[in-house]
């Protein structure tokens, strides 16, 4: 559960979101880890229950958590900008996702969080299998949806692939729009939402594209929570 936050790891002025789009509370602040300054957000719930961590998809700011946030009620959750997107600071050095991981238990530990729930979406499933890996003990449960467990694995059409390997989509909403229905799919292939889902994601995540190009280190590791894809359901205790 939280516990009060260390005045020296957390910066005194809150930070902000990029648009205020949360139903529920949600606290917004700068904390310095490991030479980063990171956006976090906090959605404060039943202190009975255990807290959820979200990683978020490559490249993409904690704003497009935010529905999914909303919708699970009186659940804690706790979601951040990785170096390099939203807010947050530019990386000191290009980084791995065993790196993260370490960066993601000390900012648990700098908010005064124990044992928690962890969710990935996307390129964030790959960084929470990664996440559980170095935590077992930190991570009770882990939610995957619409992720991989890294490689080797069936590859998708190169087509598709290719469009991955440039962050133009990030920065480019009219590319965004053309080329979301084919990568995404589902309500992607209505321009305006693909539109929508673009706010928020900034030019440096192309940091991120190159790290995920170049390979990650997974062990997939329990216990996992099967879900249909694109949705996640937290058991209660």
């Amino acid at each position: 559960m939280c516990t009060n936050v260390a005045e020296e790891t957390v910066a005194d002025a809150a930070a902000r979101p990029v648009r205020d789009i949360s139903g529920r509370t949600m606290e917004v602040r700068q904390v310095d880890v490991y030479g980063s300054t990171i956006r976090v957000a906090i959605w404060p719930g039943d202190r009975e229950k255990t807290p959820l961590l979200m990683f978020n998809g490559i490249g993409a700011s904690l704003e497009l958590l935010v529905p999914f946030a909303d919708a699970l009620g009186d659940i804690e959750t706790i979601a951040f900008d990785v170096p390099g997107t939203g807010e947050s600071s530019q990386p000191l050095m290009p980084y791995r996702l065993w790196m993260l991981s370490m960066l993601a238990s000390r900012l648990l530990g700098n908010l005064g969080y124990d044992r928690i729930d962890v969710l990935g979406v996307s390129w964030g499933g790959a960084f929470a299998q990664q996440f559980a890996l170095q935590n077992p003990k930190r991570c009770r449960r882990l939610v995957l949806a619409a992720t991989a467990q890294g490689f080797p694995m069936m590859p998708g059409k190169l087509s598709v692939l290719a469009k991955f390997f440039t962050p133009r989509r990030f920065n480019d909403p009219e590319h965004l729009s053309a080329i979301a229905g084919e990568i995404y799919g589902g309500q992607a292939r209505d321009p305006l939402c693909a539109e929508q889902a673009g706010i928020g994601m900034r030019e440096q995540a192309g940091l991120a594209e190159h790290e995920f190009a170049h390979g990650f280190e997974i062990v997939q590791r329990g216990p996992v929570a099967e879900v249909p894809q694109g949705f996640a359901h937290l058991r209660k205790k």
